[in-house]
């Protein structure tokens, strides 16, 4: 009795089978879930094909948990059986397998391809396939040296296939080169490298046999990139039979598994636990060789699948007829695709052609048929056998001249078997190009998706295009609230009953339902694929489409395509908040900085106020500034004024920094270096004697401010402006300048290091004298570090460039160096304070 359910995938009331595997583009699992599938939809059983990656990161994809996310869903409540990919575990520890068996220890579970411990298993037997692959190559061609490349190590299946194939080589007497057995991914790329590899090698290779067809492709690729012919300089063989292995150039010869039938008979486990049969522990399906034009043989006949003399009745065409379905249902690699009526027919016109010498009959009739009947290189196979049981049958007889005109009528057979396969293989290239034509379109889309008006037009291309490649039906389900996987909302409907349809509220529903009550109805069993939406660590939800597409890897790809543009509509929402907010808090900083703008403003008019507002006017002498703060407010600072009749400060300093704190440090320094000047010439003491002073202060007051050390690079000198001389002390600032009018440039010493670095320091006096027409210059490295938009720095030679030209004045001299400094920076803020002070003596 079967149980009412009330939610699910599937509203018809029958039992649903789970197939967990990696992805949907892989050949051998795609050929188990056609076997799953087929034997599912035939025993009127639901089929659900769940694509959640490995059970941990694997080196394919490091956001493989995303992946994971699609087995959490699944329960007894809504699956009735599982069928676990063998392969699903080989990146995963014990703990997460034991973790997802437990989850599911309430439903029939099998696993296939590998046995997982404790499980039942429906696995492959490589042994006979390996082993024919082997004497083939020997026997038949003669190879001695052969080369293999591996799969993953992690990979049971690989480890398996390496281990006969080199126990195979051994019993045929050949001993195995380990250096020709390199390692590879299972995938196309990694066989290119892999070929590269051996062939570097410089050893002589008769035959490279790959773990699989997809590996073997690659290494047909590099042989032919390299000009090595394939088979005639080196074969190439793989393992499991894929599209892609049939379809190159040459058609790779292969060992044949019918992963369909490992998938069918999972399914009959499965079906026999429904009906309370125990499973059998371990079920063990055969390989077979299928031998093609790759290894050197030109034919494709099937290795050990006829007899060499068929032991049946004369003109008894029921008799033939069931002697080939017996032959099919013996072999794995026979295809179930040909009815016995459709034998009884060819069969009968056959006989007819052969009486009455009119090939017509039977070339019309079976070319009819093979017009539905080769859809793939089983069929292919298959007929050709066909033929060769009528063409043993035939030369039986005792009619005269039967045998040439048998052979003659087979060869032509033959020849219209391999144009008719030649046209459906066309025919499938075409419905290929076909097929990406319409997933190249709804790329474009997805790549067009920058908001939610973008997106809407995506789903309608998507849902407008899809048909076109089989998939007449769906849903779109997201995670709601975004991010969470309890509840889920169905975003899109298409197909079936409904018209497309965007869902709002009413498609609210728990993620143990996978979908809503009632989505997908009908009486017959059903199939569907459901793979995870996601982006990186962006998690959207998952899609859930009817399985009806001519290549499986086009669910990935639509996977992705709704992936990507989710995101981008996502982070194009984000921006947009952000944009909102980032408004917002600019209104908010402009306010903040127009205040402080005001504020600056007033610090800056503060600031200036503590420079001298006029210069000494001196007969003879000429003094000259400039003060160009980068910013509102600067930490350079200048001063000049008669401490009596004929004594004149001059004094210029740069504090570090270029902050508030620097020019508040400017004011005091300033400040103070005027006050203890005049103090120190009030008692009759030296009045350079303040530089000392100040640095005193500045270390016991400043060196351990909340700021940092500050310090001052400071020039303090005293002019006597009757005979020009003048003391002067330099604490660590730029060497002021004596000029004279014949362009001769001597630079004053330095009396110590900058105020402030270190306590009692006695900073030295020196003397010199500014004679007639000489000037002294000082400045602040804001004017020889000046910059342009390369970083390129002004520099000195440039500045003196200007003060040795004997036809400028001081005044005229500075205002040329601001002039130059701006057409430098190119802008009319500078990298750095500028400060210059000129005293000229005329």
């Amino acid at each position: 009795m079967q149980i009412d359910k009330n939610s699910g995938v599937f509203s018809n009331n029958l039992k649903t089978i789970a197939f967990l595997c990696e992805n949907t583009h892989d050949p051998s699992t795609i050929n188990i879930w056609r076997g799953v599938r087929q034997e599912a939809l035939r025993r009127n059983i639901n089929a659900v094909c769940v694509a959640g990656g490995h059970l941990e990161k694997s080196p394919y994809n490091e956001w493989e948990y995303q992946r994971n996310a699609l087995y959490k869903l699944l329960s007894s409540k809504t699956i009735d059986g599982i069928i676990i990919n063998g392969t699903l575990p080989i990146f995963g520890s014990p703990s997460t397998l034991k973790s997802i068996l437990s989850q599911f220890k309430e439903i029939a579970t099998v696993t296939v391809g590998a046995p997982i411990e404790q499980i039942p298993s429906v696995c492959i037997d490589n042994k006979p396939g390996t082993q024919s692959l082997v004497n083939h190559l020997v026997d038949c061609h003669g190879y001695k040296e052969f080369a293999y490349i591996q799969g993953p190590q992690e990979n049971p299946e690989s480890i398996s296939r390496l281990q006969l194939f080199l126990s195979s080589l051994k019993q045929r007497g050949i001993e195995p080169d380990k250096d020709l057995v390199v390692g590879g991914m299972l995938d196309k790329a990694s066989g290119f490298y892999a070929a590269e590899n051996l062939i570097a090698r410089g050893k002589k290779i008769d035959v490279i046999v790959a773990a699989n067809d997809c590996m073997a492709v690659g290494a047909l690729e590099y042989l032919a990139q390299k000009g090595i012919k394939v088979p005639k300089d080196i074969a190439v063989c793989g393992f499991d039979n894929s599209d892609e292995g049939m379809f190159v150039t040459p058609p790779v010869t292969t060992v044949c598994m019918s992963f369909s039938e490992v998938g069918a008979a999972a399914v009959q486990s499965l079906y026999g636990a429904f009906k309370g049969t125990p499973q059998s522990l371990q079920l063990m399906k055969s390989s077979e060789l299928l031998v093609r034009r790759s290894c050197g043989c030109f034919q494709e006949p099937v290795s050990g699948a006829l007899p060499e003399e068929v032991d049946i009745f004369r003109d008894d065409y029921l008799v033939v007829a069931h002697y080939i379905k017996e032959l099919q249902e013996k072999s794995s690699i026979w295809s179930d695709t040909i009815r016995l009526s459709e034998l009884l027919e060819i069969l009968t016109e056959f006989h007819k052609s052969i009486r009455e010498n009119k090939p017509e009959l039977f070339l019309f009739t079976l070319e009819g048929i093979l017009a539905d009947q080769l859809k793939n290189d089983y069929a292919i196979v298959h007929w050709g056998n066909i033929l060769k049981v009528i063409k043993e049958k035939a030369l039986l007889s005792d009619l005269p001249g039967i045998g040439a005109m048998v052979e003659s009528l087979i060869g032509k057979a033959t020849v219209m078997l391999a144009l008719c396969a030649s046209k459906a293989q066309g025919n499938y290239r075409m419905k290929l190009v076909k097929h990406e034509a319409v997933i190249t379109k709804i790329k474009d889309a997805a790549g067009k998706v920058i908001g939610a008006a973008e997106f809407d037009l995506f789903m309608d291309t998507m849902v407008e295009s899809v048909p076109a490649i089989g998939i007449s039906s769906g849903y779109l389900c997201f995670y709601d609230p975004y991010g969470q996987d309890e509840q889920l909302r169905i975003h899109l409907a298409f197909g079936g009953d409904n018209e497309k349809r965007l869902t709002e509220n009413d498609g609210m529903f728990s993620s143990c339902d996978l979908l809503p009550a009632g989505s997908m109805t009908g009486y017959s069993a059903q199939a569907c694929m459901i793979l995870p939406i996601y982006f990186r660590d962006n998690s959207f939800g998952y899609m859930v489409f009817n399985d009806g597409a001519l290549e499986y890897s086009c669910y990935e790809k639509l996977a992705d395509c709704i992936s990507t543009s989710l995101y981008s509509m996502r982070q194009v929402t984000r921006i947009e908040e952000a944009h909102r907010d980032l408004q917002i808090m600019q209104e908010k900083e402009h306010e903040y900085l127009q205040t402080i703008t005001r504020e600056l403003e007033t610090g800056r008019k503060i600031q200036k106020s503590f420079l001298p507002s006029t210069l000494p006017e001196l007969q003879g002498w000429r003094v000259a500034e400039a003060f160009v703060p980068s910013a509102q407010i600067s930490g350079d600072f200048y001063d000049v004024y008669m401490l009596d009749e004929t004594k004149m400060i001059v004094a210029i300093g740069d504090v570090c920094g270029k902050n508030v704190g620097a020019a508040l440090l400017m004011a005091l320094i300033r400040t103070l270096n005027r006050v203890i000047v005049e103090h120190l010439q009030y008692d009759q003491k030296d009045p350079l004697a303040a530089v000392s002073a100040i640095n005193d202060y500045m270390h016991q007051h400043h060196s351990n401010s909340i700021v940092g050390q500050m310090f001052v690079t400071l020039f303090v000198g005293c002019v006597d402006i009757e005979t020009g001389s003048f003391e002067y002390v330099n604490a660590g600032h730029l060497y002021p300048l004596i000029i004279n009018k014949a362009g001769e440039v001597s630079r004053l010493k330095t009396s110590g290091p900058a105020v402030g670095i270190a306590p009692d320091i006695s900073y030295r006096k020196y003397q010199g004298c500014i004679g007639k027409n000489e000037l002294l210059f000082m400045y602040t490295d804001g004017v020889t570090d000046a910059r342009d938009e390369h970083g390129t720095l002004f520099e000195r030679d440039a500045m003196m460039t200007v003060l040795v030209n004997p036809a400028l004045n001081v005044q005229e001299k500075i205002t040329d160096i601001i002039t130059r400094l701006r057409k430098h920076s190119k802008c009319e803020s500078l990298f750095d304070d500028v400060t210059m002070l000129g005293v000229e003596r005329y």
